[in-house]
């Protein structure tokens, strides 16, 4: 099958989806886990601007659902207890809203359970906190405040629409969920990392959500009042949606770079040698131009000694003339006697 079209997508099926999802043929990169942002790509790639909500947002790049989205222009609101990943995010993303606190069924202040050995273990669940930390897993607690959804989205300006909310709360999803008021607050997609799949179902079930999605990692459920979009999310992302991933497009930026070094070392090296060679080139022409200088000069000297030796000899000859020796043989006597 060609990759030019999403897999288990009938050609006739939708054209128009089709028409618009090849109009670019851009390498997009993920820098989600598991490819979510690839998956709401699908339903999103036409808006240049849009607004999420991201519960337990961690790194605001690597391992990002929203990254893709922050880079298009989308804002919304980063929920992060995480002191480190707090800062980062207040770092990188200026006109989002970051808040460095939990969500819960209720207000008040609990433990956080700040993992020093993977900061995505870190937790408010008792339970997960105590099973790394039988494994030797080092934690830091802190003590951090709790609010609900529906009381941090009552007191914030919001669009009239959220286009997506991601979860990923180890352990604590359906507390989240439970927090939100479904009646007023609806976006169109929500995405959950969860242990507790068949808690969080019931209860997106009852506030009119279809599961679209199970990816293995994630549940994907989407509001009834837009389920034309299900098309676009029901499937993993795969080749077929064009995607490289951001650590191997990283080590790719890297080899660009090594290899410009590279290239520039080798420029400068050959640059080097090209003007040593130039230099010994110049010395040994020097060096021979001014031996054959000598060599040119000796062999002049020496044919102009010779043409004086010669034209002396020439006149000495001119002035001594040497007498013309006669032959004697025996046949040239017998002809002189005979004569006589």
């Amino acid at each position: 099958m060609s990759s030019k079209y999403p897999r288990n997508i009938n050609k006739n099926q939708d054209d128009e989806y089709l028409h618009n999802f090849n109009r670019s043929t851009k390498q997009i990169i993920s820098y989600a886990q598991n490819g979510e942002d690839i998956v709401l790509n699908r339903a999103f790639f036409q808006n240049s601007s849009g607004f999420f909500i991201d519960i337990g947002a961690a790194d605001p790049v690597i391992n990002s659902v929203t990254h893709l989205f922050h880079q298009r222009g989308w804002k919304g609101i980063n929920i992060e207890p995480n002191p480190v990943f707090f800062q980062k995010l207040n770092n990188v993303r200026k006109d989002d809203i970051n808040l460095n606190i939990g969500i819960g069924q209720k207000p008040k202040t609990s433990i956080f359970y700040n993992c020093l050995t993977v900061k995505e273990w870190s937790t408010f669940s008792h339970q997960l906190y105590l099973k790394h930390k039988s494994h030797g897993v080092k934690f830091k607690n802190i003590k951090v405040k709790i609010d609900t959804l529906e009381n941090i989205l009552d007191h914030l300006t919001l669009p009239k629409v959220i286009d997506f909310l991601k979860v990923d709360v180890e352990g604590l999803e359906e507390q989240v969920l439970k927090s939100n008021n479904w009646l007023k607050y609806r976006p169109k997609v929500i995405i959950i990392e969860t242990n507790h799949p068949q808690k969080c179902h019931l209860l997106m079930s009852r506030n009119n959500y279809l599961k679209v999605l199970d990816d293995g990692l994630n549940l994907f459920y989407l509001d009834i009042k837009y389920k034309s979009l299900k098309k676009y999310l029901d499937k993993p992302a795969n080749v077929c949606d064009n995607f490289i991933l951001y650590q191997y497009h990283q080590q790719f930026l890297e080899f660009q770079k090594k290899e410009k070094q590279l290239h520039q070392t080798f420029s400068d090296q050959y640059h080097q040698l090209s003007l040593e060679f130039q230099k010994k080139e110049k010395q040994l022409h020097q060096t021979f131009s001014g031996q054959y200088s000598l060599i040119e000069n000796e062999l002049k000297k020496t044919q102009k000694e010779f043409h004086i030796l010669s034209q002396a000899h020439s006149e000495l000859i001119s002035k001594n003339p040497l007498p013309i020796p006669i032959i004697s043989t025996p046949l040239i006597n017998e002809e002189v006697k005979n004569k006589k």
